[in-house]
Order: structure tokens, then sequence, then C-alpha cells
């Protein structure tokens, strides 16, 4: 004998039912948001291009707020290096634009030395405008011109001994100091020296959007460049100054 369903059977198959709808709904819900973002940072990457933004260094006075250095803005000229190596003839441009630029060997050497520090380099500092506007003309995305800083030493070598100086990070700095860029400029001697990770400052970074063409439409900075910390010493700049010229 058949005996019939009860409605609590039922109440349940529906419920199962639905429950299995909802599991699926959410699972393609869940694929289609997690696709969806992974095209939209793909598009993101293959679109627009993220670099660096120098930082000021920190300022050094003497006792009584007298500057010692100064911060000079300056061009330096930088090339993505994978991009570098499927371009020559850019190279070669590069090269009888701006003679002083590292060759080819030696930005392939200090690439190679350090890949994981990123793809660009920094070939040329101290660009005058004419080498500037010569580069520009080139449009190419394989070349970059920062917006950078140079230091100054008002007081000349009467206080070269004191202060140090500055230049670009080497090897052997990379090497022994894992917290910087390869682009970055670092105390060499001196005070520059003692104090470098305060006097540097943290890199910033740019962000240029572009179109379907490629063209870009927009620059903007997303992480603003924090300067050094500024340095107040003991010396008297103008005591100082004096024995010098004694």
């Amino acid at each position: 004998m058949e005996l019939p369903l009860s409605s609590g059977a039922f109440s349940i198959a529906r419920a199962a039912v639905l429950l299995v709808s909802v599991c699926m709904a959410g699972r393609m819900l869940f694929l289609n948001a997690y696709r969806d973002d992974a095209y939209t940072h793909r598009a993101f990457a293959n679109s627009n291009r993220a670099t660096e933004v120098a930082a000021p260094r920190g300022i050094i006075y003497d006792r009584f707020g007298t500057p010692l250095v100064e911060d000079v803005p300056d061009f330096a000229l930088q090339i993505r290096v994978s991009e570098a190596r499927a371009h020559p003839e850019i190279m070669t441009a590069i090269a009888a634009a701006v003679p002083r630029a590292l060759s080819m060997e030696e930005i392939w050497k200090r690439a190679d030395a350090d890949a994981e520090r990123g793809d660009i380099v920094t070939i040329a500092r101290g660009l005058t405008l004419t080498e500037v506007a010569q580069i520009r003309v080139l449009r190419s995305e394989t070349v970059l011109i920062e917006n950078t800083y140079s230091r100054r030493y008002p007081y000349g070598e009467s206080f070269a001994h004191i202060l140090g100086y500055t230049g670009s990070a080497s090897a052997a700095d990379l090497l022994e100091r894992s917290n910087l860029s390869r682009n970055d400029i670092v105390g060499k001697n001196g005070l520059e020296l003692a104090y470098d990770d305060a006097l540097r400052g943290t890199r910033g970074e740019s962000v240029a959007y572009r179109d379907a063409r490629e063209e870009v439409v927009e620059r903007k900075i997303i992480a603003e460049p924090i300067a050094g910390e500024a340095l107040v010493t003991t010396i008297d700049a103008e005591f100082q100054q004096f024995l010098y010229d004694r």
C-alpha cells in the first residue's frame, strides 16, 4: 500500500532546492567578481605605469639656523631596462643626445646585478634643458625624465671635510643596505653619510593613466614623497669660514 508524502517532506525538498540554488548563484557572483577584479588589475597594469617620485634630502643647518647645503631642482635620465633591450635604436639616440650617460654594457651589468629592485635604472643626472628637450622628442616609453634634486654646498671646500658629499647608490651601497633603491642618492662621506637614513627621505609614486591609444591622459601622484629630516648641528658657519680663510 502506497502512503502519500507528508507536507514536511515537501518542505524539506523545497528547502534543499532553494539552498542549492542560493549556493550556485553565490558561486557565480563570486567568480564573476573575481574575474572582473583580475581583469581590472590586468588592464591597469597594461595601460598605466607607476614611476617613483624623488624626495628632497633634509637640509643641514648650523647652530644659528644657517643652511649649509641646498637642494636644487634637477633632471635625471632613466630607462626601462626590459624595453631598452628590445629597442637598441632608442639607446643609440640617447647616447647621441647625452654622451655622458651610462653605456649599454654598464646598464645591463647594473640591472642584472640587482634585478629584484625594479626595472628602472638612472643612467645620467644633471641634464640640461637642451638635453631634456632632445630626449622628449624621442616620445618613447622606454625613456623617463625624472624631476629630482641635486645637492649644492654654498660654502664649498671650507665645509667639505665636515659635510661630506652625496652620490648615486653604488653596487656596494645596495649590497650593504637592503632599504635602498638603485636610483637613490645617498651620503658618501661626512655628515651626509653618518645621517643618511634621516636625511634621505622616502620616495613617492606616480601613475600615468593612458587611453585605448596608449596616449597619456593624466598623471597622478598616488603616494606623496616625504622629504628628509632637517639636521641642526653645533657648527658656527661664520666662525668656521673665518678659520678656513686665515
